[in-house]
């Protein structure tokens, strides 16, 4: 079963979108690909209100639980400190059919 986490969320007023768009390299490589069960693409898209939204996918729930701990994610620090932590909005949801 894959399980897609979606994460919505605003950036802090007066923040640079280049300056975060930037950190998600780092991120990808120093943390999510490090990440047991983390499944490619790692996909972060912008809405016309300015919201985010991250769609991360992940081979099981425990898995996606598991990465979801504050206590592992200090390669994150730069890329969250973007983030109006306030607006954020999780959600966890089993893929039943993917079409590529």
């Amino acid at each position: 079963m894959v399980v897609v986490e979606l994460v919505q969320y605003r950036l802090k007023p007066g923040v640079d979108e280049k300056a975060f768009i930037a950190t998600f390299e780092s991120v990808l490589k120093n943390f999510l690909e490090k990440q047991p069960g983390f499944l490619k693409p790692w996909e972060i898209c912008k809405s016309e209100n300015g919201m985010w939204t991250e769609i991360v996918r992940w081979e099981t729930m425990e898995h996606a639980v598991n990465a979801s701990d504050p206590a592992i994610h200090g390669p994150c620090q730069e890329f969250f400190s973007f983030m109006d932590t306030a607006t954020e909005n999780k959600t966890f949801i089993e893929e039943k059919k993917r079409f590529d």
